[in-house]
C-alpha cells in the first residue's frame, strides 16, 4: 500500500506476526463489529485485509446471500471462499467495486498518507445508512516494566521510528471524534489494553513488530544492539509485566448526504 507501511508480506517473519496478531486483537474485531451491525445478506469490504481472518469470519457471518471484498496489495494469503472476492489494489487510491453496507479496515488508516482523507473514501464506499469500522491503536498508555532502561529505551526508540514513518500514535483515541466530524452517527466505540508476563501473545507481537524495524530503531541512536537482544528477553520472560498498546475500534453509520471532510483536532 501507499504510504508508511513497514511490515513487508514478503518478509519471511510476516505471517508469523499476521497470525500473532489475528490471535491478539480477533475476538475484540468480532465483537465489535457485532455492534457495528454486521448480518446475513449483507456486502462488505474489508480494507488491508491481510491473511484474512477478519474477511472470513465476515464472509461466515453475511452467509451465503452476502459478499465480502478483500482488498489488499498481496491476496495470497487470503481465504478461498465462494462469498469472498478477493481484489488486489492499493486501497489508498484504488476505486472500490460496490457502495457496500459495511466497511471495514484495521491498523490500516495510521499507515495510509492523510488519514482523514482515507477515512472520508471509507465513508463515500458505504451505502445510506451503512455502516463504517475502523481498529487502531493508540500508544498514550504503553507501559515497559520498572528498572529495565533497555525497555525504556526501546520504547522511545520505537516512538521515534513511528514519528519518523508519520504514524499518528494516538490515532485510536482520536477515532470518535474523527467518525463525528465525517458527520457519521450513532457513532459508538470499544477500547481495551492488557497488562500481560513476557511471552504472552502480545508481548511475542510485539517482539515481531520490533524485528523488521530494527534497522530503523538503531538508526535512531536510542538503543544498541545489546538493548534490543536484551529486550527480545524480556519480551519472553514471563518474570515481567508489561502493558501493551490500548487498542480502539469506532463504528457508526453513514448518512444520506455525507458532510464535507474536516479535520477533528
Amino acid at each position: 500500500m501507499t504510504g508508511r507501511y513497514a511490515f513487508p508480506r514478503s518478509r519471511p517473519g510476516e505471517p508469523k506476526r499476521l497470525r500473532l496478531l489475528e490471535r491478539y486483537v480477533d475476538p475484540f474485531t468480532r465483537r465489535c463489529l457485532v455492534q457495528a451491525g454486521i448480518s446475513t445478506g449483507m456486502t462488505c469490504a474489508d480494507l488491508g485485509a491481510g491473511s484474512g481472518s477478519v474477511a472470513n469470519w465476515m464472509s461466515r457471518r453475511v452467509g451465503e446471500t452476502g459478499q465480502v471484498d478483500a482488498y489488499d496489495l498481496d491476496t495470497s494469503l487470503l481465504p478461498m471462499r465462494e462469498n469472498i472476492k478477493h481484489i488486489t489494489a492499493d486501497v489508498a487510491t484504488c476505486n472500490f467495486r460496490l457502495p457496500y453496507d459495511l466497511v471495514f479496515a484495521r491498523f490500516l488508516l495510521v499507515h495510509l498518507p492523510e488519514p482523514v482523507l482515507q477515512l472520508n473514501r471509507m465513508v463515500s464506499a458505504t451505502t445510506p445508512e451503512g455502516r463504517v469500522c475502523v481498529v487502531e491503536s493508540d500508544y498514550h498508555d504503553w507501559e515497559m516494566p520498572a528498572g529495565l532502561p533497555h525497555m525504556e529505551r526501546l520504547k522511545r526508540a520505537y516512538l521515534q521510528v513511528a514519528a519518523d514513518f508519520g504514524w499518528d500514535v494516538e490515532l485510536g483515541r482520536r477515532l470518535p471524534a474523527l467518525f463525528q466530524s465525517l458527520g457519521l452517527h450513532d457513532v459508538a466505540a470499544e477500547s481495551f489494553s492488557r497488562c500481560e508476563r513476557g511471552g504472552s501473545i502480545g508481548n511475542l507481537l510485539l517482539s515481531q513488530s520490533v524485528e523488521p524495524l530494527e534497522n530503523h530503531l538503531l538508526n535512531t541512536g536510542v538503543v544498541s544492539e545489546d538493548d534490543v537482544r536484551s529486550a527480545y528477553k524480556t519480551l519472553r520472560d514471563p518474570d515481567y509485566l508489561m502493558r501493551f498498546v490500548t487498542t480502539w475500534a469506532c463504528w457508526g453509520t453513514v448518512p444520506y448526504k455525507p458532510r464535507e471532510t474536516s479535520q477533528a483536532r
